[in-house]
């Protein structure tokens, strides 16, 4: 089986998406089971005719014998309506007179796909539609049930939810313990490797607990950077949606016998360069660049679990499909005349300037600076100024300072 992740389409974008995917799925004719992944809407908008465009191609798939299983995502509510409520209804009546099929997942259900068992977890919003899960004969999962009752009978909803589905999942492994599970739900708690974001139940969540289920194997792309951690492997999106994921990987991936062999996808990437007085942006920093975020990803795809996981060598698009985004610590343009190779400068397209985020240590250095005796004397606290202009600004603190002097602040 295909495994296609999160797709955000808009209008601007719908036509590399839609070719990427269909090059992908021409690739490998034998296969006959695509599976989406979710979040087919942008972030922030719906844009009907690039949806309309994304159900043509799920159509067009379906023309050519292939069964769909198009799950469910964060982003496919409006209201309380999945964004294809309506193809939903209409394929449930032809599902039932055709070989193939179109399953659109609005709620949990179990297949099986290529003699694989699999449970469909799709980011669910009706507690109602969640089938009651009843008593799993397990031992191991005595551990978390005080945890699921707890969230059963809490005042929110989406942590009620998150315990149906975990319950739900645990009931299938209980079942079969070498179930697949394909989801679109974060992981309660859990920072994983290359990620900073941390999720609770009440963002519909699955129990951490799961991941240490050595024979389950769940799958799932819902976050945007590839990584491998114990037995879940998430694989990214389709495209880069913004610079915030910048000197990232996106990947699409094929299934076959417990093992993800993963095709990188290469629409609209964007590349991060930290600038420093002695930077001089030409190719082979670019191409250096490139080689250390396959590298980055190899490591976080490889080397954190025994899962088998292939990234292959990895292709790389031309310039004339990159963004770079300049991190530097003044918003200087002169930066782009004078530190960047014109002839790459006009391959690219688009180069950008990015004000340099201060680090949360540093920030917390600065305050302990700042702070430092400051109810010893007035001497003391010219002191800690000088300190902090010499940390702030190493190379212009002299000027400052003088100023400072003439002001008699210090």
């Amino acid at each position: 089986m295909l495994f296609i992740g999160d797709i955000h389409i808009t209008s601007r974008i719908a036509d590399r998406v839609i070719q990427e995917i269909s090059t992908y799925i021409d690739s490998h004719p034998e296969e006959t089971s695509i599976v989406f992944l979710g979040d087919y809407v942008y972030h922030f908008s719906y844009d009907r005719a690039a949806m309309f465009r994304l159900y043509e191609l799920f159509v067009s798939l379906y023309e050519q014998w292939k069964t769909l299983y198009i799950l469910a995502g964060n982003h496919d509510w409006l209201a309380d309506q999945f964004v294809f409520a309506e193809a939903q209804k209409a394929f449930a009546i032809l599902n039932t007179k055709s070989e193939n099929a179109i399953y659109f997942i609005t709620k949990p259900r179990e297949a099986i796909i290529e003699w694989q068992d699999v449970f469909f977890v799709p980011y669910a919003i009706k507690k109602e539609e969640l089938e009651k899960p009843t008593t799993v004969q397990n031992t191991k999962v005595e551990t978390i049930k005080q945890d699921i009752q707890t969230l059963q009978t809490s005042d929110n909803t989406r942590e009620q939810i998150s315990a149906y589905l975990t319950w739900l999942i645990l009931q299938a492994y209980a079942k079969n313990p070498n179930i697949l599970v394909i989801h679109h739900c974060y992981i309660e708690n859990t920072v994983f490797p290359w990620q900073k974001s941390r999720f609770r139940y009440k963002d519909i969540a699955l129990h951490p607990w799961l991941l240490d289920l050595p024979d389950l194997r769940m799958i799932s792309w819902h976050l945007h950077q590839p990584f491998v951690y114990k037995n879940y492997a998430c694989l990214g999106s389709v495209r880069y949606t913004s610079p915030l994921e910048s000197n990232h990987i996106k990947c699409h991936a094929q299934y076959d016998w417990q093992k993800l062999v993963l095709s990188p996808s290469l629409i609209n990437p964007y590349m991060h360069i930290v600038f420093e007085q002695s930077t001089y942006i030409d190719e082979k920093l670019l191409s250096k660049n490139r080689e250390n975020i396959r590298d980055t990803a190899s490591n976080h795809i490889e080397s954190t679990s025994t899962r088998n996981v292939v990234l292959p060598q990895m292709k790389f698009p031309t310039w004339n499909d990159c963004a770079v985004y300049i991190q530097a610590e003044v918003m200087d343009y002169t930066i782009l005349q004078d530190h960047i190779d014109p002839n790459l400068h006009t391959q690219l397209k688009d180069v950008k300037l990015k004000k340099k985020v201060a680090k949360i240590e540093d920030l917390l250095e600065d305050f302990d600076v700042s702070s430092r005796n400051l109810t010893t004397g007035f001497a003391d606290r010219k002191s800690i100024v000088r300190d902090y202009i010499h940390k702030k600004y190493p190379n212009e603190a002299e000027k400052y300072l003088e100023e400072l002097r003439n002001m008699k602040v210090i």
